[in-house]
This record gives structure tokens, C-alpha cells and sequence, in this order.
């Protein structure tokens, strides 16, 4: 609870800041799935919940709504859109490594996922304060946010969702990314009513015979044509990680391997009936690969190339990637 407190005191606008500092959208959105566990241990109606929980949500509810900063709204529609003002070199890092272009405004599939996510635990915890009219605010966006993503995220042609789309529905301007990355893989663990069932399974599909490897999941699919099979470089840390998925540094976004993005994974599977059997072999590997890790016993190395034999990278013992990974296990895969 103290580590939340002190999340609370440092909120701005609604907002969070990311262990970086400034503050980024992915952070206090995940923000709301850790005040949906803490309900969960402590139950709704405890008073931290009730009385310091509920009301940071609420605010940070209200400030997408009416507008924060770095661009961030809830579109006409109802999805998450971040973006920037000024020059397109003002746009924050981790919008402008994943635009191919010049960075503007848009809607990223995790973080709608997750602000849908976000808007059902809020339903969830202000009706059991007795708040129904924030209750039905928090509902009636989360069902808006889930058409929409339904709506426009589906790719026909990849049968997978994009990455990004622009803001506006149709005319000039509009954006559709169809780059295969695991960001659709977040957005499917964490919300997957936004998903019809052929289309979690397409998405799962594709995931699995394009990103997946024994290390981790690729930022890139192979099949795309900016993709990087190996780094070049040091082992130094790379810094600026959050969320969102990988670094800021846009190279390590055409096909380098995250490890702890296999835990998204191994949820969205486990969600979509796998059985434990087909998945707990893919954990098995990484964990075995942390206990032989001769340069930190017990962890896991930041990032891993994408092609074979993906060479470990970044700093020797990574604590997301463990996290993430005991997370799987003792979630997704203990009976």
C-alpha cells in the first residue's frame, strides 16, 4: 500500500509519472490493473480501496476524458489516443519509435485494451463504494471503447490488429499500421473482451508462428521488411523500457526480443483455453536459461537477438523480465 500511496501523492493531471520521470499513459493505466489486484487480495469495500484507490482512479478517469497532457483524449468513439503538439521532434520517445512516420496524434492498440480494462475496474469498485453514477460512467465507456477497438483495430489482411491507427475514421490523414508486433498480445491478456473468439485465436496464431521464440517475443515479425535479426553493439543498459513494450531506441523495435513479453503471452493462451501442458514448456526454457545465467544466477538478460541463437543483450539480470516471468507461473500455470 505505501508503494501505491506514494504513487497517488506524485499523480499530475490525472497522470503518473513512469520510473523515468515524466509521466507516460501506460503507466497510470496500468495503474488501474494494480488497483484491481490489490481489491482483489483486500476486497472492494476495504477502506485503502474505498478511500484512496477509488478516488486516484476517478481522477485519472476524469482527466482522459476532459483531456491531459502529451496529447492524451478519449477519441469520439472511445478509444485511448496519445500525441504531442509542436514540432514532430517534440513527440515523446515511446510514441515516435514505433511511428514509421512523423509522429502525430493516435490510438495504440495496448492502450486502448487497457483503458477499457481500466474503465471495468473503475465500474467495478466505485459500484461496490456505492457510487453508481460513476459506476455507470466507467460502463458505459468501457462498452464504447470495446466497439470501437473491435471496430477498427482488426486487420483483414494481416489477421492480426494494427499497431497504431490515427485518430480520424476516414478522410485525409488516416493512419493504419499494420506492423505484426506484441503489442496486440498485451492488449489480448488484458482485455480480451475487446476480441471475438476467431479473432483472439487468429491473434494468438500469428503471435505464435511470427514472434514467439525460445527467448521471448520479437518486437517485429521476421516476414516484415525492416526487420533486424541480430543487434549490433555492447551489452550496456538500455533504459527507457516501460509498458508499452520495448525501449524507446527504435532499433530495438525491428525484431529484438523482450523475454518478459512471454508473459503476456503465456496469459492470453492460458485465457484462450491452451492447456497448461502446451505452454508450460516455453516458461520451463526461460527459467532454466536464468538458473545456468552465469553472470547473474537466478535472473534474466534484458533483451535477446531474434534470430538464432538469440544472443542475450542489454544488462545481465533484468528484474521485469523475472518479475513478469514468476508472475506467469504462479498465475497462469499453477493449477
Amino acid at each position: 500500500m505505501r508503494i501505491l500511496r506514494d504513487l497517488i501523492a506524485s499523480m499530475q493531471d490525472g497522470l503518473i509519472p513512469s520510473g523515468d520521470g515524466p509521466e507516460a499513459p501506460d503507466t497510470t493505466l496500468w495503474f488501474f490493473e494494480a488497483a484491481r489486484l490489490v481489491a482483489d487480495a483486500l476486497g472492494d469495500s476495504h477502506s485503502f480501496v474505498t478511500d484512496e484507490l477509488l478516488l486516484a482512479l476517478r481522477d485519472a478517469f476524469d482527466a482522459a476524458l476532459r483531456g491531459t497532457r502529451h496529447g492524451i483524449h478519449i477519441t469520439e468513439d472511445g478509444l485511448f489516443a496519445v500525441g504531442f503538439a509542436g514540432e514532430p521532434n517534440e513527440a515523446p520517445p515511446w510514441l515516435a519509435a514505433r511511428c514509421q512516420g512523423p509522429a502525430t496524434v493516435l490510438c495504440l492498440v495496448e492502450l486502448s485494451a487497457l483503458w477499457a480494462r481500466g474503465c471495468d475496474t473503475l465500474a467495478r469498485l466505485a459500484r461496490a463504494a456505492g457510487d453508481l453514477d460513476l459506476s455507470e460512467r466507467a460502463t458505459a465507456q468501457r462498452a464504447r471503447t470495446r466497439a470501437a477497438f473491435a471496430a477498427r483495430f482488426w486487420c483483414e489482411e494481416t489477421g492480426y490488429p494494427y499497431d497504431m491507427i490515427s485518430t480520424a475514421v476516414g478522410g485525409e490523414g488516416v493512419l493504419r499500421d499494420a506492423s505484426v508486433r506484441p503489442n496486440a498480445v498485451i492488449a489480448l491478456a488484458v482485455d480480451r473482451p475487446c476480441f471475438t473468439e476467431e479473432r483472439a485465436a487468429q491473434t494468438l496464431d500469428r503471435a505464435r508462428q511470427e514472434l514467439l521464440t525460445r527467448a521471448g517475443l520479437r518486437t517485429l515479425a521476421p516476414s516484415d521488411p525492416r526487420y533486424i535479426g541480430h543487434r549490433d553493439g555492447g551489452a550496456t543498459h538500455l533504459g527507457g523500457a516501460s509498458a508499452l513494450g520495448p525501449p524507446s531506441n527504435g532499433a530495438l523495435l525491428k525484431g529484438t526480443v523482450f523475454p518478459w513479453l512471454l508473459g503476456f503471452f503465456i496469459r492470453a493462451a492460458r485465457q484462450s483455453g491452451d492447456e497448461r501442458e502446451h505452454i508450460t514448456p516455453l516458461l520451463e526454457r526461460l527459467l532454466a536459461s536464468a538458473a545456468a545465467n552465469e553472470a547473474a544466477l537466478g535472473h534474466l538478460p534484458e533483451i535477446a537477438d531474434g534470430d538464432l541463437p538469440h544472443a542475450p543483450g542489454g544488462c545481465v539480470a533484468h528484474a521485469l523480465c523475472v518479475a513478469e516471468l514468476l508472475r506467469a507461473a504462479a498465475w497462469d500455470l499453477t493449477p
